[in-house]
């Protein structure tokens, strides 16, 4: 099996739609992460090459000869969109330097028909996506492990409205949750709940000792901040999170915890 940045080789025939045309090239490719199966491909990705070949396997003979497409600098894995015949593909981009311009980090999106969209994310290099179950939204944010660099927030993250173009405004939107006070280790997307006569769904973000949440329906607002260890000190590690099944519920449960906590989901004081 591969795995994230396991380099391994393939030499195939590949063919270069570039420009109108098609060449043919022997070429020996070093290749990034996991293939990815989309309805009638597979797409393997080469950060180094800047490249993603969509391999054509549903045809009654399959065929080595493979579509490029460009992609974005710093490619570090790529996985199927949610419900779509698509690919999400991210890059991490560069800092300036004397031998190279920067770019940013960016996620690129895999047509089955070789487009790509391409969603800027901005300086920082995500290395982590969850995405809601329609796949409408992609979060991204850094893991633990994860390419870090200096002076950047480390709770910083960025939705991405994939139903959206790239031009389009709020197509990316980046939030910092304010307050928190220890770094976030898990994002998860709820599904649609509702919540003040609308449904909603909730980006949530699991940390030592709380939750944050934020409304996709509503990004221009400022998250809710919820305390596990009620002052304590006590740090639960939730690890695992319920939604109520057509009611505004969410319980959470702590790795170091005896307690299921429980949260209605209800809206503000004067806020809908």
């Amino acid at each position: 099996m591969m795995t994230q940045r396991t380099a391994f080789f393939i030499g195939v025939a590949l063919l270069a739609a570039a420009c109108g045309g098609q060449d043919d090239v022997d070429q020996t490719v070093a290749l990034t992460g996991d293939p990815v199966a989309l309805d009638r491909q597979l797409l393997l990705i080469s950060g180094d090459a800047r490249k993603g070949f969509l391999l054509d396997v549903a045809g009654r003979q399959p065929s080595a000869a493979a579509k490029q497409v460009e992609l974005p600098y710093g490619a570090l894995r790529a996985e199927r969109r949610l419900e779509h015949d698509e690919a999400l593909v991210i890059c991490a981009g560069r800092r300036d330097s004397a031998e190279a311009r920067a770019e940013p980090s960016t996620l690129a999106v895999i047509e089955s028909d070789g487009g790509v969209r391409k969603y800027v994310l901005g300086a920082t290099p995500f290395d982590q996506l969850v995405q809601s179950k329609d796949g409408r939204y992609a979060v991204l944010y850094r893991g633990k492990a994860g390419p870090g660099r200096t002076l950047q927030n480390v709770n910083e993250l960025v939705v991405v409205d994939l139903d959206k173009s790239p031009s389009d405004d709020a197509a990316v939107t980046s939030k910092t949750p304010e307050g928190l006070a220890h770094a976030f280790e898990r994002a998860l997307v709820s599904p649609e709940l509702p919540i003040a006569g609308e449904m909603r769904r909730l980006l949530v973000l699991l940390s030592a000792a709380e939750i944050t949440l934020f409304d996709l329906n509503h990004l221009d607002r400022r998250g809710t901040i919820v305390e596990l260890g009620e002052g304590e000190g006590r740090m639960p590690q939730p690890t695992q999170v319920l939604f109520g099944e057509n009611e505004p519920v969410l319980y959470v449960r702590g790795e170091n915890a005896d307690d299921v906590f429980v949260f209605r989901l209800e809206a503000r004081s004067g806020v809908a």
